[in-house]
């Protein structure tokens, strides 16, 4: 009997399962929906994405990730289970190379080893993000040359810098895709008075968000609930404003890459003017991000193709080459 290999990225926004042979597996929201009562299950994944703020009492919807590490032990074990049952062959043993935030704590490691291992997977490797975007970017980790990586996830962004199998500088910051909802719900919170919710400022952020002012200004309605009088009412935003409300996340995104710059070696910030920046993450999908990093850094960047899949990508390939990683000494 074979062993059926398999990366996981299991993020606070998404998880993915990816195979080397048979590609992607599960792209589903890190969410899961359980009875408030008994814990039963509900619903996993975009379901109970759906659920999220929409839920009576007796449901309780939750990502159960935060900041890329886990916040709640037991949903994401079941969540997990339920993730590994759509994809579980018969009577084959699954072994996993599952991402974990590079700054994790040996804690925070164990709590995703134990619940990946309870979600019925044989054996569990761990690696590091960085690394496992490097594999699914193509880039050659194991020789002596810089790369540059910022991954603008859910709950955080991580800067990275990967030479010769391992990471050399990082760092990590709270500006993140889910920062910015937040920063887009204060701001119509603070400028209008008006509540409205997660979901509708992630829908907000993907129509209207930049990382520069555009050239021409776009408007988004929506709905949401008045904070004087309780009442529901549609508001209009406009792309200026979005751009004024995660501004300051945008900085910080800024800031972290050149306090990551600053730190390696001047070969290495020759290889990183050479090789250039590569962006992946969700958050890496608003416009602009180019014009953006160059204009404060004087480095060309590029948004990855696979931008969204190649961590989850990289820990499948990893799989395969789990001896290699361990002779580097980056993979638990």
């Amino acid at each position: 009997m074979g062993i059926y290999d398999i990366g996981i990225d299991l993020g606070t926004c998404n998880t993915r399962f990816y195979s080397k042979t048979k590609g992607m597996l599960l792209d589903q929201p890190s969410v899961v929906a359980t009875d408030s009562f008994s814990n039963k299950l509900m619903a996993v994944g975009e379901e109970a994405r759906q659920m999220l703020g929409r839920t009576p009492d007796t449901v309780t919807a939750i990502r159960p990730l935060d900041e890329g590490v886990i916040a709640n032990f037991d949903r994401t074990s079941i969540m997990l289970e339920s993730f590994v049952r759509k994809i579980k062959r018969p009577f084959t043993p699954i072994r996993a190379v599952v991402t974990v935030p590079y700054r994790s704590t040996a804690v925070e490691r164990r709590a995703v080893e134990d619940a990946v291992l309870s979600s019925k997977i044989k054996k569990v490797h761990l690696l590091d993000d960085p690394l496992a975007a490097a594999i699914g970017l193509n880039l050659p980790i194991f020789e002596p040359s810089g790369h540059m990586i910022v991954d603008i996830g859910g709950g955080t962004t991580e800067v990275s810098v990967v030479s010769l199998g391992g990471i050399v500088a990082e760092t990590t910051c709270q500006s993140s895709g889910i920062q910015m909802d937040k920063d887009i719900v204060a701001y119509v919170r603070k400028t209008y008075n008006i509540l409205i919710g997660d979901q509708i400022a992630e829908e907000i952020k993907i129509r209207l968000g930049a990382a520069i002012e555009r050239e021409t200004v776009d408007f988004m309605t929506v709905s949401g609930r008045d904070l004087i009088d309780g009442l529901p009412l549609n508001l209009t935003i406009s792309s200026d404003e979005v751009y004024i409300a995660i501004k300051e996340s945008l900085d910080g995104i800024i800031d972290a890459i050149k306090a990551t710059l600053e730190r390696v070696d001047p070969e290495l910030a020759a290889d990183i003017i050479r090789n250039g920046i590569i962006l992946i993450g969700g958050g890496s999908q608003l416009t602009g991000w180019s014009e953006f990093i160059y204009k404060e850094t004087g480095v060309s960047t590029e948004v990855a193709v696979n931008a969204l899949d190649c961590v989850a990508i990289g820990a499948g390939r990893a799989a395969g080459m789990i001896d290699k990683l361990k002779q580097a000494a980056t993979l638990d």
